[in-house]
């Protein structure tokens, strides 16, 4: 890890590790042109010896081919002596080094008239010419297919290459072609025979060994039907194809291979040798003439070996490259950062309190000068920060105090003795305070009128902090003194006259939404003022909730205005009156998204049995924070319930 390194050995790193990443991409680079123009150089000379070697063998299956195709024209002129057909024939097998044997089979008559089977053959032996005939009735050429083929497609026919057992006992292909009577009025244009030549498969052995590619590369010829007529492992030759190895192996791409090869495709391809495993490159052709195709097999191990063994050497003398360049690096770091390791040094003694501490002389105009003579000036700056530090700290603890102070007192004027009434059985309460600062504006209050109302009261001041704290004081003050000093009490006088006193010298301008209850405890007559506040809700016994949301108002502080109304309902016992400040229904999640009264509601219905206030309150604390989650309170969460149990109990 380089945190706790020098800046000396991070330069030298970060300056060395860019170094090789640059290198590396110039010789990733390098390599794959490289490895690209030794693939394509390689495509064309294998190209170039395929075809120049397809050539090569096609001039002698050419030249074999027209030796059968003027034999069959001079019979076709009309010769029939048959020992004028014995020399042509001797002559030909004599003269030709490339053909083993020919035959011509005839027709029956075709020759001789009444004589079923003619076909003389004449071929080598060492050095004598043999001659035999392929009359015998067991064998009945009329049947075979180097005589039916072209026979029946009037076609001259290379056959598929074989093993001459008991003749020349080597491989070998005939060259079969038709011939006709042309002399003849009655039987002009009629088959008359098969002339063939066969030649020896042998030599292609030695022209495929002599081949030079590479150390172990080699090449190959298939048959039309795939068979292996030349191949580095003799086992494979006229016993196995390329399909018998594609299936050995389940090879598809073996198998693939093969198909293009028999149809007469050429090609470059790039494949993994079944047998052996390793990588390989393969160019192969067709021959036009016989059908056969021979393939050039190029290890890819030799194609790029004088690569890779550039590419060690590259390497190898990189790696020494960037040693030598590491000592340059590190040496030249060493004389740039050697007055930064000294300043770091007294900037530590100045880190560790030591505000007075001798910074290096540095008389460089570079940015090392500039960073000196910066740090001189942040050591006098800091000297002086610190003190101010000291002054504000101090001022800042004693506000802190005064906060905790005013939130002390705030919520010591905040009824929080639950339950209130312990020896009355026909009202319960609970309320909660949750201020979003230190100190809030919200209220709520509660008290008895008399031994028959209770008087209760909510309210959000505008703001946050101490202005609204003493805000909230003063209008709990004055709910107090007016709701006890006030003949004629009713919720709409109450508040009227709370407003008059608060609209007095606003010059802050702040004011409070206020809802203002009282609750006939004796017959459960509810009497109400809504000065711009939320609307309450009432959970009555069944379950159903009614909202209170009569406006008899502009909040409180505003203005002087119309003298505010009072609102009437009667609950039965078991309701519940439900007040809450709008820090429950604006509560704020993370995505800014609004509580809202509607999940309120769904709150409250899941609540029509709990006659328990405090735990209608910690429920509805907890769908909100439940909502929120890790979201910062935006507003002061506060809410007060009152069950409604009425008078079932004997009074003293």
């Amino acid at each position: 890890m380089l945190k706790n390194r020098s800046l000396r050995f991070k330069l030298s790193a970060f300056i060395l590790t860019g170094t090789i990443l640059v290198a590396a991409v110039l010789v990733s680079y390098y390599y794959s042109v490289s490895r690209r123009l030794i693939l394509e150089s390689a495509r064309k000379n294998a190209r170039h010896l395929t075809m120049e070697t397809v050539n090569s063998i096609e001039n002698v299956f050419r030249s074999a081919a027209k030796i059968p195709e003027n034999l069959a024209y001079v019979l076709e002129t009309g010769m029939s002596d048959e020992k004028g057909l014995y020399r042509l024939m001797e002559t030909v097998v004599k003269n030709n080094s490339e053909v083993f044997g020919s035959s011509i089979a005839f027709e029956p008559g075709a020759f001789f008239p009444g004589q079923d089977r003619f076909s003389p053959y004449f071929f080598k032996d060492g050095d004598r010419i043999v001659q035999s005939n392929l009359d015998d009735p067991g064998y009945n050429y009329h049947l075979q297919d180097w005589y039916q083929i072209p026979k029946e497609l009037n076609l001259p026919v290379w056959s598929e290459p074989y093993f001459d057992e008991g003749g020349g006992n080597i491989i070998m292909a005939t060259y079969s072609v038709p011939f006709r009577w042309l002399n003849d009025g009655m039987n002009k244009n009629k088959f008359r025979g098969i002339l063939t030549i066969d030649i020896s498969l042998v030599w292609l052995k030695q022209v495929f060994e002599g081949l030079s590619i590479y150390d172990n590369g080699y090449g190959f010829l298939l048959s039309q039907s795939g068979k292996y007529l030349v191949h580095p492992d003799p086992d494979n030759i006229m016993n196995a194809s390329i399909f018998d190895i594609a299936e050995l192996h389940q090879d598809e791409k073996i198998r693939e291979l093969g198909r293009k090869m028999v149809r007469g495709q050429t090609g470059f391809v790039n494949i993994i040798e079944p047998v052996t495993g390793r990588e390989v490159y393969l160019c192969f052709a067709p021959f036009p003439s016989s059908g056969y195709s021979m393939g050039i097999v190029i290890p890819a191990k030799e194609l790029f070996a004088d690569l890779s063994h550039l590419n060690r050497s590259v390497a190898m003398i990189g790696v020494l490259g960037l040693l030598a360049l590491f000592g340059v690096i590190s040496l030249i770091s060493g004389r740039i950062t050697k007055p930064i390791r000294r300043l770091s040094e007294a900037t530590s003694q100045i880190g560790q309190g030591d505000f007075n501490a001798v910074l290096p002389v540095i008389d460089s105009h570079d940015e090392i000068g500039q960073l000196m003579r910066s740090f001189q000036k942040m050591q006098t700056a800091l000297a002086e920060y610190i003190e101010n530090l000291k002054v504000a700290t101090a001022a800042k603890e004693k506000i802190e105090g005064e906060l905790r102070i005013a939130h002390d007192i705030q919520m010591g004027i905040i009824p929080k003795t639950f339950p209130p009434f312990p020896d009355r059985n026909d009202v319960d309460i609970y309320g909660i305070l949750e201020s979003a600062k230190a100190v809030g504006g919200d209220l709520y209050d509660f008290f008895l009128l008399d031994e028959d109302h209770l008087g209760a009261a909510i309210g959000d001041v505008s703001g946050k902090g101490i202005p609204a704290s003493l805000f909230m004081a003063v209008t709990r003050t004055l709910l107090r003194a007016k709701s006890m000093n006030m003949k004629d009490i009713s919720p709409g006088k109450i508040v009227t006259s709370m407003d008059t006193d608060l609209c007095t010298e606003n010059d802050a301008g702040m004011f409070v939404t206020f809802f203002f209850i009282i609750l006939n405890l004796k017959t459960g007559e509810l009497e109400y003022c809504n000065a711009g506040h939320n609307p309450p809700f009432i959970l009555d016994e069944t379950g159903e909730i009614t909202a209170l949301d009569t406006v008899h108002g502009f909040p409180l502080g505003v203005m002087e205005a119309e003298p505010y109304q009072t609102g009437k309902v009667k609950i039965r016992p078991g309701a519940r009156i439900v007040l809450y400040t709008d820090g429950v229904t604006e509560a704020e999640n993370e995505a800014r998204e609004l509580f809202e009264e509607e999940r309120l509601l769904v709150t409250l219905k899941k609540m029509k049995d709990i006659k328990d206030p405090k735990e209608i309150t910690l429920s509805i604390k907890s769908a909100v924070k439940g909502f929120t989650l890790e979201a910062e309170q935006s507003d002061d969460l506060t809410m007060l319930v009152i069950t409604y149990l009425g008078r079932n109990f004997n009074q003293e």
